[in-house]
């Protein structure tokens, strides 16, 4: 069946229980049809003392519609495995949808070009294939507090021009020096 999911979608509380929740912990929608990527961000997830799992998506209309109804905090989206919509669409309509998730790109590798279209778009984070789990539980935790969260080489590809890093001493006043 095309369009069709390794397995059903899977709201993991009701809102209800979402409510009654720890209010410490932070909301997690996993958003991956690859059935074996997916059930170890739930293992880690559940095994987390400052994350909860929410919900597993498996295609953009899944995604969309349990966001609307779990209000996630951070939203961990595999792209690379997602039909119904090109990313840039998707990522759009998330944030309109619930303007309080955070989406990070999960295991999809990029280039510079398409991480900046990608930040550009709303995206708050990327998370290389492969990444250790802790690192995950660091990129979830630093995105919900406000920060972006992409690995050292892209941040640093991202923020010179090739040549010559950013002074931002130049940009400062003497009084502010």
């Amino acid at each position: 069946r095309r369009g069709s999911s390794l397995y059903p979608k899977q709201d993991l509380m009701s809102e209800r229980e979402r409510e009654r929740a720890d209010k410490g912990k932070i909301a997690v929608l996993i958003a991956d049809s690859y059935r074996v990527s997916s059930e170890e961000l739930r293992h880690l997830l559940t095994k987390s003392p400052t994350c909860q799992l929410v919900g597993l998506a498996t295609n953009c209309n899944e995604i969309l519609e349990m966001s609307k109804k779990l209000n996630p905090h951070v939203c961990l989206l595999n792209l690379s495995s997602m039909s119904g919509m090109a990313w840039p669409e998707l990522v759009s309509s998330l944030i309109n949808a619930v303007p309080t998730t955070r989406p990070i790109c999960v295991g999809t590798p990029l280039d510079l070009p398409t991480l900046q279209q990608m930040l550009h778009a709303g995206i708050w984070g990327h998370i290389q294939p492969f990444s250790p789990l802790k690192h995950i539980l660091k990129a979830i935790t630093a995105v919900h507090r406000g920060e972006l969260w992409v690995e050292r080489k892209n941040m640093e590809a991202l923020l010179h021009d090739g040549s010559s890093p950013i002074n931002v001493f130049e940009q400062l006043t003497n009084r502010e020096l």
